[in-house]
């Protein structure tokens, strides 16, 4: 009758424990849909994966030592739920893990452009309109008594110094064509897209355009905006690229992935219109 009652315990406390691990494997999961539905805010999905942080390692390390005492009392029914409990509590743990340190190794920035002397300017869109730029020093010295926009150079050299414009020799008008393609190609918004002057030794070639875009991001639904802006330069075109997240300090490199995506779709373009 013990030996049952006890089979029973172990029964109740290894399913307690596999539905604990299902619940943290949903608090990690859930945060992103439910922020792209609008169901909660953005701060409140970092409040659920924290959670399903400490409760996955709660939860994996009962299960460990759980199945230790079960295996060496012969309860060995039970040994599959609190395999399973361990492997889904590890993977929440790991994950969440590397997530975090990847934001703590991302730059804290959230604008990113292939030209700091002169970044484009949205004149459609509006990112991060009235916000102040917040970046911080994160405790290095030789930023403390920098102004926000110093920081930002600082960081943006550091991280993105290979980040250049395009030059390609093709008229304007075609690279225009070629970057609202690959705009289009990558998902985006376009918000707006004119050439701007027509003006180059009284010819009828244009000699600037801009492309505005929004682009969002597939998990959580982050509207990020970008610039793309195109001049004529010595018998080349000069594209240059900004985007911008509108919510957030660092994007997680998500600007910089994001503009290497679009040169590089225009220079397969390029290439195959030559």
């Amino acid at each position: 009758m013990a030996f049952r009652q006890q089979a029973r315990n172990w029964r109740f406390l290894s399913a307690g424990l596999l539905l604990l691990s299902l619940l943290a494997l949903f608090l990690m999961i859930a945060p992103g849909p439910g922020v792209r539905i609008e169901l909660w805010s953005f701060g409140m999905a970092i409040s659920m994966m924290r959670w399903a942080f400490y409760i996955a390692a709660f939860t994996g390390v009962v299960s460990i030592l759980a199945l230790l005492i079960a295996a060496a009392g012969g309860h060995n029914a039970i040994s599959g739920r609190l395999a399973l409990s361990i492997l889904l509590s590890g993977a929440v743990v790991t994950t969440l893990y590397l997530l975090r340190s990847d934001a703590t190794a991302a730059v804290p920035i959230h604008d990113v452009t292939t030209d700091l002397a002169d970044p484009p300017r949205f004149q459609s869109l509006s990112p991060r309109d009235g916000s102040p730029m917040i970046v911080p020093d994160r405790g290095r010295s030789d930023l403390t008594d920098l102004a926000p926009e110093t920081r930002w150079l600082v960081y943006h050299r550091e991280a993105y110094g290979d980040l250049g414009p395009l030059m390609l020799d093709l008229p304007l008008d075609e690279v225009h064509k070629l970057a609202l393609a690959a705009a289009k190609d990558l998902g985006w918004e376009i918000a707006a897209a004119e050439i701007e002057d027509k003006s180059i030794s009284d010819s009828d070639l244009p000699e600037s355009a801009l492309i505005e875009a929004t682009d969002t991001t597939f998990w959580y639904g982050f509207k990020d905006d970008i610039v793309v802006r195109l001049r004529y330069e010595d018998d080349q075109t000069r594209v240059d690229v900004r985007s911008v997240s509108r919510i957030g300090i660092s994007d997680l490199g998500a600007n910089a992935k994001r503009i290497r995506a679009f040169l590089e779709t225009m220079s397969e373009k390029a290439i195959s219109r030559s």
